[in-house]
């Protein structure tokens, strides 16, 4: 499964679909903070929170033009803090998440900073 990584700075209205059912797949305390009921409203609100903030990127991985897993970097100086990763469920156990870290890790040590994986709630 070819798989491209690159940051997404400025995602076109596909990515932003594609963003979304991406995060739909995402379990429930990663999106804790976005309170609204409607789940698809929670998760448009989420990538429109990590587009705006200028030290956030989302780092997408690409199959046949069509994003289907990501995760959100926040670049800091001397570290970069990956917040959330997730890969849509009809592409799970396939190496998504596995090629997205390591290209994370690739950019990172190219970069020369520490990368931080958050870690999940106890209760996941």
């Amino acid at each position: 499964m070819p798989i491209i990584v690159e940051i997404i700075d400025f995602p076109s209205e596909q990515d932003r679909e594609d963003l979304t059912k991406i995060y739909l797949d995402a379990p429930n305390w990663m999106l804790c903070d976005y309170e609204n009921h409607h789940a698809i409203s929670r998760v448009k609100q989420f990538v429109q929170s990590i587009i705006e903030q200028p030290v956030t990127h989302f780092i997408g991985a690409r199959f046949n033009d069509r994003l289907v897993g990501a995760a959100v970097v926040e670049q800091l100086e001397h570290d970069w803090h990956i917040r959330s990763m997730c890969v849509r469920k009809v592409t799970r156990n396939r190496g998504v998440g596995k090629r997205l870290h390591a290209e994370i890790n690739r950019l990172a040590q190219q970069q020369q900073v520490n990368l931080v994986f958050e870690q999940a709630p106890k209760d996941f």
